[in-house]
């Protein structure tokens, strides 16, 4: 919560040494920094929870899954070598 309030802190206030040497553009300038820095600490908000049931979670079950059936086959196809 800290990094997101210094965060909204330095967007809101970037523009004012902007502007002496940006002028008018300095709004242009200061729109782009803040877009891109508020979308990464977006992703790292996302990426921080990566498993539960959001459509953009892990699919972990079906990982387990996955392993789960390539052990089964391969002690399968150990288990028939030795016989």
């Amino acid at each position: 919560m800290h990094t997101k309030r210094f965060l909204y802190l330095f967007c809101a206030t970037i523009s004012l040494p902007l502007v002496n040497y940006f002028n008018t553009w300095s709004i242009l300038i200061t729109i782009f920094i803040s877009y891109a820095l508020i979308g990464i600490e977006e992703i790292g908000v996302e990426i921080e929870d990566p498993f539960g049931d959001d459509p953009n979670d892990l699919p972990i079950d079906d990982i387990c899954q996955n392993i789960i059936s390539n052990a089964q086959n391969s002690f399968e196809i150990h288990a028939v070598k030795l016989h």
